[in-house]
């Protein structure tokens, strides 16, 4: 017998049958998507498809994108008693128009469960993006990548099903979905409409018991799509990348980035050997000299030029011809430049004919007038003979001509970039930054007639993006263009002190910019003066310091949780700032002795890089500790920042040489490409260690190194010989990565996990990303299989790896409070780790990998003790030790009481680590160094 078969077929969202004999039916994917729910609020509240109405039976209704739509004032929706038919293991969809009042700025939820933990939301709290809530945690959050404006309608649908995981389209089509919701419990949020902080209009909403396809969605939105301009726009909206502050519990498993507010990356002091003062003058006018800017001359020399006085006051120029190592003070400086109003910004142009122009620009930000009178605008001086002679001021655009207001400029000129053709060739015109009080930054062109400067009127260049740079008070904007070329950067210093420090680019020669993004508390500074290294090819960022969060919580808590800190400088690939990571470590140049409340008043710098790589760096500050915090003021009003001694020091180094008295690894001799594009990147290994070692006593370390020194037993004060593995400064994991029964190690940079499977240096033998970079990390065997893998702790939620792998965490669940500390072992010998946490001196150990009480708890150590987890005796549990010092305490029982084994190994100072290094079921020390 012969089945005669139908054959289906779909196209732009139709269902196509063809019968025997050629026939075709034609269904819509409309007209097979039916909702079980269906609000249209055309003069009424009622549920058009079904019988579950709203506990209200009246509510404001405004005009919508069909008939008219429900108006919701903040928060205060519609709400349902009577459950919706659909649990947490179905399929479902949900659809609606939805428009906001004002672009949303904080949590924005459009629909909610009837407990608040699930939710809808065109923005999950402020600095974040579109979401998904999955409870009430501050993590408990799914971040879908659209950036909603205010005022314009959008089409949103949500598809959910434990095969596909969750969907939003926007406008009819798929923006982001998320696989976490697959293994974990989701509620569809169908009890409140118009939810937590909502402001505006819901109309034409939909609650489907089945997973709409993409082709149920497009034709939905295209049925349903207003065709009056009067409604608004809704393709207004567009995808936006990814945003620092991204909370996705599943998506990367979780592996989006979330931007630290603190320094993550190590930081190293300068050699004093490297330091030397420029100017200090105690006493009379010039015991404050403020910020310089240094250039560099076609010929070699190094001038150098700051005020004798807080960010103004009469010019002070310095002039070196033997590349720093002396100074010699020009006394014959132009007349003008005694009425300077502000900082000024040194630059060096080279003209069509090859000659060399310097320009010296201050700005008059309207607070004085200078010596011809001018209170706004900007002046210029220039030389065309080496620095030799100068021209006296030129003052330029004092009224802006394109909105008729006084020009009150600041930091003129931040940064002054020449412009290149389409061919890629430089041209005789430069662009030039600043702001004024508003944040509005300015940008002019520089071009010359006959050898006469031009500068055009200044006109905002960030308008399009004008909220973030309100917000943020951007400012003082250090430009430079991206390795090949084609981009010019921009890093913004964020004045608000509540936000992080923004990037923008430009890939058009400066006519539009991209949106600004924020960057890690790495970077978190002022007056970021980026420049390049010629050997290596990384970018190397000077800066003030900022600092954020200084109680750590992990949160920006207002106008007291910031402060002002040194001179420091960011080193980091090219790479490290497109995708904003935190960088590879910075260099602490000089300490700041500022003795106020807001703490540093240091950072801005002049830089210039000769072609072997050395750094000539200027900068000012409070340099000397005494003086400064025994100063009391001329005003008798105490401590002034403004009178107290700050003088002038350079940073003169290499980072070849930086790195190695400071035992950091030496990086390939090129840009670090990123492990995006590169994934088989591997720690670079540094100078062979010394071959043997003896860790009792050894040689004082520091504690930060990339050298290991491990033992087999407790008892031997005899180390193996020593191997070099990643970076000083990477976190260091222990575990059997290959299940051989052998511990190895495997450092961890960021979010990158750079595994090794024997104990030797080189090459990394597999690469992941998992987690963010400021998670918790630990290890173990989760799943009994023999092989150690990963978990992270975000608050306290803890995220589980099951296998070596880039990609979406195997389990999720609470465990803890955010301020423990999280453990990992085998606590009860079932070949399978669970998580145990540490409270003061007090330990909660769970068995299974579960939230909710702890199984065992009881007191061992201080608090503040380092704790090891391991097996000391080989009888397949792991227990703790603690190391105070260079002291260990080793108990083999989970209990309260007295140590069973004391002893000490290495130094203070060294760190120490564990793990089964032969394979004969004992762990054993380790040191690094």
């Amino acid at each position: 017998m012969v089945k005669r078969l139908h054959r289906f077929t779909s196209v732009a969202g139709a269902l196509l049958l063809t019968l025997p004999g050629g026939n075709t039916l034609i269904a819509h994917a409309s007209e097979a998507a039916t909702p079980i729910h269906k609000y249209t609020f055309d003069t009424n509240l009622a549920d058009s498809a079904g019988q579950r109405n709203p506990d209200q039976a009246q509510a404001p209704l405004v005009d919508g994108v069909s008939g008219t739509a429900l108006r919701v004032e903040n928060g205060k929706g519609l709400s349902f008693s009577q459950p919706v038919s659909i649990s947490e293991n179905d399929p479902w969809s949900v659809s609606y128009w939805v428009r906001s009042d004002a672009k949303p700025r904080e949590r924005t939820s459009v629909l909610m469960d009837s407990k608040k933990d699930f939710s809808f939301d065109l923005k999950l709290a402020a600095g974040r993006q579109a979401g998904f809530h999955v409870g009430k945690g501050r993590g408990d959050v799914l971040t879908f990548k659209y950036d909603f404006a205010g005022g314009t309608w959008y089409h949103v649908a949500w598809t959910q099903s434990k095969t596909a995981g969750m969907t939003m389209y926007v406008n009819g089509q798929a923006v982001d979905k998320n696989s976490w919701t697959k293994n974990h419990r989701v509620l569809i949020p169908a009890d409140v409409i118009g939810g937590t902080g909502f402001t505006g209009a819901i109309d034409e909403l939909a609650v489907y018991n089945s997973a709409l396809s993409a082709a149920d969605v497009k034709a939905l939105y295209d049925k349903e799509r207003p065709q009056n301009p009067a409604q608004g726009n809704p393709d207004q909206g567009k995808p936006t990348p990814g945003q620092p502050g991204q909370d996705t519990p599943g998506k990367n498993g979780p592996a989006q980035p979330q931007l630290p507010l603190r320094n993550t990356i190590p930081e190293y002091k300068l050699n004093d050997a490297n330091i030397s003062t420029v100017m200090r003058q105690p006493g009379g006018n010039r015991q404050y000299l403020g910020q310089p800017d240094l250039v560099q001359t076609k010929t070699g020399r190094l001038i150098s030029a700051f005020p004798a006085g807080h960010g103004k006051g009469p010019l002070v120029m310095m002039v070196s011809d033997d590349q720093g190592a002396t100074w010699t003070e020009k006394t014959d400086t132009p007349k003008s430049w005694t009425g300077s109003q502000e900082t000024p910004t040194l630059y060096s142009l080279i003209r069509e004919d090859g000659s060399e122009r310097l320009v010296l620009i201050t700005a008059n930000p309207g607070w004085g007038v200078d010596n011809a009178g001018h209170r706004y605008g900007w002046n210029t001086s220039y030389s065309d003979d080496n620095g030799e002679t100068w021209s006296e001021y030129t003052n330029f655009h004092p009224v802006r001509k394109h909105d008729g207001k006084d020009n009150a400029a600041i930091v003129a000129m931040a940064s002054l970039v020449q412009l290149r053709d389409d061919a890629g060739q430089p041209i005789q015109k430069w662009m030039g930054v600043y702001h004024d009080y508003d944040f509005v930054n300015y940008k002019t062109y520089l071009t010359f007639e006959n050898g006469v400067e031009k500068w055009s009127d200044p006109v905002p260049y960030l308008a399009e993006h004008r909220d973030i740079e309100k917000s943020h008070q951007m400012c003082e904007i250090g430009m430079f263009r991206s390795p090949d070329g084609k981009q010019i950067v921009g890093l913004a210093r964020s004045q608000s002190h509540a936000h992080l420090p923004t990037m923008i680019v430009s890939k058009d020669e400066g006519k539009t910019w991209s949106k600004p993004v924020e960057l890690p508390g790495s970077l978190a500074g002022e007056r970021h003066k980026p420049a390049y290294d010629p050997v290596s090819g990384r970018v190397v960022v000077p800066m003030r310091e900022i600092r954020y969060d200084l109680n750590g919580n992990g949160r920006h808590d207002g106008a007291s949780d910031w402060k002002a800190g040194n001179w420091v400088a960011w080193v980091g690939t090219f790479d490290d700032l497109m995708q904003q990571r935190p960088g590879q470590y910075r260099i602490l140049l000089e300490r700041d002795w500022s003795n106020n409340r807001y703490g540093g008043d240091t950072g801005y710098t002049g830089v210039t890089t000769q072609p072997d790589g050395t750094f000539i760096m200027h900068s000012y500050g409070h340099w000397d500790k005494d003086f400064s915090h025994s100063w009391k003021g001329t005003s008798g009003r105490g401590y002034d920042v403004r009178t107290d001694l700050a003088y002038i020091k350079q940073a003169k180094f290499t980072l070849a040489g930086l790195e190695q008295s400071a035992g950091i690894a030496q990086p390939d001799p090129k840009p670090t490409p990123s492990v995006t594009t590169t994934p088989t990147e591997k720690p670079a290994p540094s100078a062979k260690p010394v071959p043997t070692a003896t860790p009792t006593p050894p040689v004082q370390p520091g504690n930060t190194g990339n050298t290991f020194y491990l033992s087999n037993d407790w008892d031997s004060t005899a180390a193996q010989p020593g191997f070099s593995y990643g970076r000083a400064g990477d976190e260091i994991l222990a575990g059997d990565w290959n299940g051989d029964g052998q511990q190895t190690l495997a450092v961890r940079r960021g979010n990158q996990i750079y595994i090794k499977n024997s104990l030797t240096g080189g090459v990394a033998d597999e690469v992941i990303s998992f987690g963010r970079a400021d998670d918790t990390i630990v290890v173990g065997d989760w799943d009994g299989d023999g092989k150690d893998t990963f978990a992270v702790r975000r608050g306290n939620q803890v995220y589980v790896l099951n296998s070596i792998r880039s990609g979406d965490a195997d389990q999720v669940f609470s465990f803890g409070r955010e301020a423990d500390v999280l453990l990992a072992g085998d606590f009860d010998g079932d070949g399978k780790s669970s998580f145990a946490v540490q409270r003061g001196n007090v330990f909660f150990v769970n068995n299974t990998l579960a939230g909710g009480k702890a199984e065992t708890s009881f007191s061992y150590g201080r608090a503040g003790d380092r704790v090891l987890v391991g097996d000391w005796n080989g009888d397949g549990m792991d227990t703790f030790a603690v190391h105070r010092g260079n002291q260990v305490f080793l108990s083999n029982s989970l209990k309260s009481g007295d140590a069973d084994v004391a002893l000490s190994y290495g130094n203070p100072g060294d760190q120490l680590l564990v793990g089964d290094w032969d394979g004969d079921g004992v762990d054993t020390p380790m040191i690094r160094r």
